[in-house]
């Protein structure tokens, strides 16, 4: 989810926040944003080399305080959103925090397939996005506003699956749904059907073809980790000492 402050007059100040929150993952009760968010990223990099937990939650505490800020200061707000579950509880969520307000909301929904040039492009997130393409691709033709009281039932939607607060929440058919934490596990065990053992990074390869949900390729490491873990999956050594080598199967 991308959001975009905007003060009216003369003077215009604009920056776009980026809100990286997984929403769509891991605990969302109330009892901090930031703290939830934390125990998720910990819990789905704990074994990926060269990413830094400490440094994404510090960029996203300081969105969140300069979002409050702006919030607090009457900005209106264009946030861009996509039709994956992340993106679309990120706009649920951010509605909640601005359906008591007199903030104004403007809402840019962007395909994931969309023609550029003379090419065909396909994207999973809008992070895929170059923020210089945007008016090429037309984005502000598709702007809208979203009024009160929509902002105030996309409020209780989102009250609702965090009442609900199960580990995953899919969107199914234009429907947030709660999901539990194997709903995805189907996909991996899809891929390995065939018995034979393959490099985990062919395996993540096969699920962004066969399987892609828009869904961080994180998520499907860490339950792979958790089923080897569990027994489900049998897993041995690959070429190299890379965990991303190993070789995975279904246990016989």
């Amino acid at each position: 989810m991308r959001c975009l402050g905007v003060r009216y007059g003369i003077t215009v100040r604009k920056k776009v926040l980026t809100l990286p929150l997984m929403l769509d993952f891991g605990d969302i009760r109330d009892g901090g944003l930031v703290k939830t968010r934390t125990s998720l990223l910990r819990g789905l990099h704990q074994n990926l080399r060269g990413y830094n937990v400490a440094e994404e939650v510090q960029e996203i505490t300081g969105h969140l305080a300069f979002l409050k800020i702006l919030i607090q200061e009457g900005e209106t707000f264009r946030v861009w959103w996509t039709e994956t579950a992340a993106d679309y509880c990120g706009l649920l969520w951010l509605c909640q925090q601005l359906s008591k307000t007199g903030n104004r909301l403007d809402q840019v929904k962007m395909p994931l397939v969309f023609p550029k040039r003379d090419a065909l492009v396909q994207i999973t997130n809008l992070g895929e996005i170059i923020y210089s393409d945007i008016d090429e691709l037309m984005s502000y033709a598709i702007q809208q506003e979203v009024p009160k009281y929509v902002q105030r039932d996309y409020g209780y939607n989102w009250r609702d699956v965090k009442d609900e607060n199960q580990p995953i929440r899919a969107l199914i058919n234009g429907h947030l749904v709660s999901q539990p934490v194997t709903f995805y596990d189907q996909f991996i065990y899809q891929q390995l059907s065939d018995g034979e053992f393959i490099e985990l990074t062919k395996m993540i390869g096969r699920l962004a073809l066969n399987a892609d949900f828009g869904i961080s390729s994180t998520w499907y490491l860490y339950r792979i980790e958790l089923l080897i873990s569990d027994g489900q999956l049998e897993a041995k050594s690959g070429q190299s000492s890379s965990p991303l080598k190993t070789l995975i199967r279904l246990k016989e």
